[in-house]
């Protein structure tokens, strides 16, 4: 489980994608309104994460969520790496800071 904001104010209605190095599989989840995220049934390891925004609704849409920047939106460039250890695991992920 864990958090998602940007400059200390909770970003919403996005997703967090984890990649493990090692095998090159991607999990993920949902971002609620509220900026929090829960991920169930991950393997022990190290992976990196990222945040992104949730596909636009219409065409007039934006096609990037500015409170989103692009930097997070890969986890090459992120600077989320995390290690999910046995029980259970809180990841704040702090954007912007």
């Amino acid at each position: 489980t864990g958090t998602v904001s940007n400059k200390g104010q909770r970003v919403g209605d996005c997703r967090v994608r984890l990649l493990q190095p090692e095998t090159r599989r991607y999990s993920g989840g949902k971002v609620n309104a509220n900026g929090e995220f829960e991920v169930l049934k991950l393997p022990i390891g190290n992976y990196l994460m990222s945040v992104s925004q949730n596909p636009p609704k219409t065409l007039k849409d934006e096609p990037f969520d500015k409170r989103i920047p692009a930097k997070y939106r890969d986890e090459d460039t992120s600077g989320f790496a995390i290690e999910i250890k046995e029980g259970d695991n809180q990841i704040d992920l702090k954007m912007g800071e």
